[in-house]
């Protein structure tokens, strides 16, 4: 919208704190939805639940309830089980190691 483009203007401007948080949490916004769009087609649940928890900052209740699980430290676990697989599996940590890159880079 018209007023939103002109307040980001107005932000982009200015040093302050109240700025700096508005601006970094557009950023994350981004971040979470790039990070959406890079799983859409990613078959292992585990991989998609990994990316938007470690790369797009997702709180771990929110993407458990959205995938059945009954608390965020169910996610944290596989979070932590997927990642200590890949340094033993080349593939998957290629895998991971695609989607991190992906995600900050574009």
């Amino acid at each position: 919208s018209e007023l939103y483009d002109r307040v980001r203007a107005l932000i982009a401007g200015k040093r302050g704190q109240e700025e700096a948080r508005w601006t970094q949490t557009e950023e994350d916004t981004a971040v979470r939805q790039r990070v959406r769009r890079l799983v859409e087609k990613v078959t292992d649940e585990r991989v998609k639940i990994w990316a938007r928890v470690r790369l797009g900052g997702e709180r771990g209740v929110d993407v458990a309830r959205e995938y059945g699980y009954r608390s965020g430290a169910g996610v944290t676990l596989l979070a932590r089980r997927l990642e200590a697989t890949a340094s033993k599996n080349r593939k998957l940590k290629t895998q991971l190691e695609k989607l991190k890159s992906d995600a900050i880079c574009k």
